[in-house]
């Protein structure tokens, strides 16, 4: 009797997992589980007053480009890392630009802006949760969707940063 044995290849599989740091830094995708030999590229895109400044393994800097491309052969953690580059920050209590009521339980309402301006909502942690894009005339935001609790908002021109803090009751 003759037998013959049939092989075939097993290939291993590699998690790549992606974050930011800090959190609120920006966005990162291209993290996944993929074949040995794979090529993978991860980016990383920062948010609104944010820089990319490389991509991490630990405490080792893999990369200074916000795309960054490599070949997959074993687990990989990378992280995104990101700094603040808002400088000119002001005053709202110096400018024409309001927001009432504080604290607010339905809605905000803005006055004093114009459609060049971008408003983003965001949670103590820096995680923006609603942005109101520039060319929109609404200038009434509702937050019903917002869960009770102290919010930043950014109101952003082109180079001008105008933060307040309201309570959303």
């Amino acid at each position: 009797r003759t037998l013959k044995a049939n092989f075939s290849a097993v290939v291993a599989e590699y998690t790549v997992t992606v974050s930011a740091s800090p959190a609120a830094g920006g966005t990162v995708s291209g993290g996944g589980t993929f074949d040995d030999g794979t090529s993978v590229t991860v980016s990383a895109v920062p948010n609104p007053g944010y820089e990319f400044l490389n991509w991490t393994e630990g405490s080792t800097v893999v990369s200074s480009s916000e795309s960054y491309s490599f070949t997959v052969n074993a687990d990989r953690m990378l992280v995104a890392n990101f700094s603040v580059t808002i400088t000119n920050i002001y005053d709202l209590s110096t400018t024409t630009i309001k927001l009432f009521p504080n604290p607010a339980s339905h809605s905000i309402n803005i006055t004093g802006i114009s459609d060049n301006h971008r408003v983003h909502i965001l949670r103590t942690d820096g995680t923006i949760v609603k942005t109101i894009n520039p060319g929109q005339t609404k200038r009434m935001i509702p937050i019903n969707d917002l869960n009770p609790g102290v919010y930043f908002i950014i109101i952003e021109s082109e180079s001008e940063f105008f933060p307040v803090k309201f309570i959303k009751g």
